[in-house]
């Protein structure tokens, strides 16, 4: 199609493809074609800007032809890639002047002044707001009128006087994520958001007496709403960990409240206790507490077990854990004493010579085993196989040990990251592996370490 034949082409449709395109791109490939196209773009009135990962030229482009009150969406980042980014946009505009703005997500933040912040809540359309920041934040809280709220710390942190309720009402709020949460956080989430559906947290306890407070966080008051929960678990190091040890009945007195549940994720990350292996203990409260649960994914770090894998393996091969309609497969990492379910936790890192998940230590059936493979995100080229049973299609590092690779099991064009830690590759033989899949759009980074 010859660029010209857009000019025929009504404005209300070529709008229409716009909504599903970030003004970046609109800009890049639209703009000063002929007038007619550069009018169109200027009466779009929905503008989704993307500035993650942007060039600094693409920038200022955007920023030249930005009119505030179209955007509904805006991405801004401080990443390395572009630091510096949120202090030299808002040089350039006041967050006042977005006032259709919806949604914002602000990555990598290492502005923390309350004059950013603070004016925020001007926007009354806004209620979308995702941050991820590079340090401790004073100045975050949830917002009344934010539908869905996300805080996704870089590094662990623990807080005890780190608050983001104000202790106000949230009616609005149905969608929560706080990646650094603490007990009495909990407390007030369940007291002043009602209507939440979705939550998904991680907490670091420091004491047996904060478990206990956790679990109890919700007790003689009414029934949560909540369908989909996500709770990650830890202890802190600074604690006596052999003392403070998370177990089943902890996790079930928690959920004991959470009937509405259809969505659930449980991940102990310290050791837990071996309870939580039970899995017909898991089945009752399931069947008993927990009547609409359709997806249920959970990771244990289990304290010592003295079980083989079969054992522990035999309670989660009953019907109702191979239920056809909503299957849920457990395997069991003995060396790392882990229980998981998968594919969903399956390992993304692996050696090339050894296997995702061995076949006795798992319920998932062996014709279903690709599935482990297709999760593997790091490979370790160790060694050459004389029939590997599966290929690899979802790689993005690959370290390469040994002197020979069989591309035919690496998708390579998905590879973003190139380590090679052995003398016997020259420049050539990396150039030439390199170029084998040259169509691939993904940028590279190698890494030589002879």
């Amino acid at each position: 199609m010859r660029w010209f034949m857009f000019d025929i082409v009504p404005v209300e449709i070529i709008h229409s493809i716009f909504d599903y395109l970030w003004m970046n791109e609109i800009l890049n490939s639209f703009l000063n074609i002929n007038d007619y196209l550069d009018n169109v773009i200027l009466s779009y009135n929905d503008s989704f800007i993307n500035f993650n990962l942007i060039s600094r030229p693409l920038f200022d482009l955007i920023c030249s032809r930005l009119r505030p009150h179209q955007v509904i969406s805006l991405i801004l980042s401080d990443s390395d890639d572009t630091p510096g980014q949120c202090q030299l946009f808002f040089s350039r505009f006041s967050i006042e002047q977005f006032n259709h703005l919806r949604a914002l997500t602000l990555i990598d933040i290492a502005d923390d002044s309350e004059l950013l912040f603070g004016d925020l809540d001007k926007i009354e359309s806004l209620n979308f707001l995702e941050i991820t920041p590079k340090h401790y934040n004073r100045y975050l809280n949830i917002m009344p009128k934010l539908t869905r709220f996300v805080v996704n710390y870089q590094y662990v942190v623990y807080f005890e006087s780190y608050i983001y309720i104000n202790r106000i009402q949230l009616p609005h709020l149905r969608h929560l994520t706080l990646k650094c949460c603490s007990y009495f956080q909990l407390r007030d989430i369940f007291r002043y958001a009602p209507m939440l559906v979705s939550l998904n947290i991680s907490i670091i306890f420091e004491s047996r007496e904060q478990i206990e407070i956790f679990v109890t966080v919700n007790h003689g008051k009414s029934p949560l709403t909540l369908t989909n929960l996500s709770l990650s678990i830890d202890v802190s190091s600074d604690c006596d960990r052999p003392s403070v040890i998370i177990s089943r009945n902890h996790l079930e007195r928690f959920l004991f409240h959470m009937p509405s549940l259809r969505q659930l994720e449980l991940i102990v990350n310290s050791d837990g206790n071996n309870n939580l292996s039970y899995g017909d203990r898991w089945e009752m409260f399931i069947v008993e507490r927990l009547t609409l649960l359709r997806t249920f994914y959970f990771k244990f770090k289990l304290e010592n077990v003295y079980r083989n894998s079969q054992t522990v393996l035999c309670h989660f091969r009953t019907p109702f854990w191979l239920d056809e309609h909503r299957p849920w497969f457990v395997a069991y990492d003995l060396r790392r004493s882990l229980l998981f379910t998968v594919p969903h936790f399956a390992h993304r890192s692996i050696v090339y010579s050894e296997m995702p998940v061995l076949p006795h230590s798992t319920t998932l059936p062996i014709e279903q085993h690709a599935l482990l493979y297709n999760m593997i995100t790091e490979l370790t080229f160790d060694s050459i196989k004389d029939e590997p049973d599966y290929c690899y299609t979802e790689v993005e590092k690959l370290v390469l040990i040994g002197l020979e690779i069989n591309r035919a099991l690496i998708d390579l064009s998905r590879v973003q990251y190139l380590s090679v830690n052995s003398s016997s590759w020259s420049l050539d033989m990396i150039v030439k592996l390199i170029r084998t899949d040259s169509h691939s759009s993904n940028a590279l980074l190698c890494l030589l370490n002879k």
